[in-house]
């Protein structure tokens, strides 16, 4: 089937040398539907009849977009009457299933093609201000600023917003420049410490999840062993306040071993901030357009 399609292109070509002799030939071939017709019933003389439905329907699809293009974006005569002589010719198609691979022509006066190519980058902007570009859609990160882990101190008022400035200095996190985000505040970590009968001091860094109710209270519990096997439970009670920013929370720990007493020593507090008055924190996405070129081996006419 390849060699037919070939053979009738060439003679159409051939026959026609002086209607495409100029772009404006070229283009008529393409506007004026009597010399379409004519052009694509040369082309598929000799084909199965669903072949050559498939075939036309590649090459009416093709002339739309051209067309389409061609009314959306103004351009030269010659750079159009270029353009339309690309249009696809079926190597092969498969029964089960139909696989179309088209081999395009493209008649161009320079021995270098340039192929473009368009991403959509997005630009977070994290709190410190450093930027990370990632090109989206992405599956292996979240396109936003990273969650702050954050240590906070039992039984005083944590200021977040003052520990959330030391972990990105030089840059400020403010209430006046932030607020912080509901719904992803939350207790990830718990330092219990075991001061055991002979003096010995052992801290155990206990994994958790704990998230805020809807009156912004932490009430949950945590269970860990200590130094001689013995389970300790550690039950959690805190409150933050999202408009000044100030957590506060206890620790109350039961069993556990006789002669041993039970403390914190702090926990990590992980939170994200929405950008009220700053442009950190904040992405940014933006199209790109890069150019690949490629050279035309005019003995091989391949590219390279």
């Amino acid at each position: 089937m390849e060699l037919p399609l070939f053979e009738n292109y060439e003679h159409f070509i051939t026959e026609h040398s002086d209607d495409l002799a100029n772009p404006a030939g070229a283009l008529k071939m393409i506007t004026d539907n009597g010399m379409f017709r004519a052009y694509m019933d040369s082309l598929t003389e000799g084909l199965e009849p669903r072949v050559r439905n498939s075939v036309l329907g590649v090459a009416n699809r093709q002339r739309e977009m051209l067309l389409t293009e061609a009314a959306n974006v103004p351009g030269s005569t010659l750079s159009f009457g270029w353009t339309v002589l690309s249009f696809p010719i079926l190597v092969d198609i498969y029964a089960e299933p139909i696989v179309s691979e088209l081999c395009n022509v493209y008649p161009v006066s320079s021995p270098v093609a340039s192929i473009p190519r368009v991403k959509i980058m997005a630009y977070i902007r994290g709190y410190s201000g450093a930027v990370t570009q990632v090109r989206i859609p992405t599956m292996s990160q979240s396109v936003r600023p990273g969650a702050l882990a954050l240590t906070v101190t039992p039984a005083v008022a944590n200021n977040m917003f003052t520990i959330a400035t030391a972990a990105v200095a030089p840059a400020t996190v403010t209430a006046d420049l932030y607020r912080i985000n509901r719904r992803y505040t939350l207790i990830t970590s718990i330092v219990a410490r075991e001061v055991t009968g002979g003096g010995a001091t052992v801290d155990t860094t206990v994994a958790v999840v704990i998230k805020p109710d809807n009156r912004s209270q932490f009430i949950g519990s945590f269970t860990y062993n200590d130094v001689v096997g013995v389970p300790v439970v550690g039950s959690v009670s805190g409150h933050i306040n999202y408009d000044s920013g100030v957590f506060t929370y206890n620790i109350v720990y039961s069993g556990g071993t006789a002669t041993s007493t039970y403390s914190t020593v702090s926990a990590v507090l992980s939170m994200r901030f929405m950008p009220t008055n700053t442009m950190n924190g904040r992405i940014r996405v933006k199209i790109e357009t890069e150019m690949t070129d490629v050279t035309i081996d005019q003995q091989m006419g391949r590219l390279h």
